[in-house]
């Protein structure tokens, strides 16, 4: 049988690679979804919304119940699912 190459896969990228990605991936999907709500960089007014606002009081409950996984961060969330937290 013969064996297929790891090269260029998930099973070849490093610890430090897959969280660059990790990063990525999340800050696009971040961007997509505060655009789809009508939110942009170019225009900082939603910062100042109702619907902004209305998530960051979530937030800071779900915080305070202990809610979330890590310090609130993409980089604290990786570090508590490495076990490193």
């Amino acid at each position: 049988m013969k064996r297929r190459s790891t090269e260029g896969t998930v099973a070849t990228l490093k610890v430090d690679d897959l969280k660059g990605i990790i990063e990525e991936v999340v800050e696009r999907k971040v961007k997509e979804a505060l655009e789809s709500y009508g939110f942009s960089e170019e225009n900082d007014s939603w910062f100042y919304s109702e619907t902004w606002e209305r998530w960051e009081k979530e937030a800071d409950e779900d915080k305070k119940k202990g809610r979330i996984i890590g310090d609130g961060t993409v980089a604290g969330l990786l570090k508590e699912l490495k076990g490193e937290g």
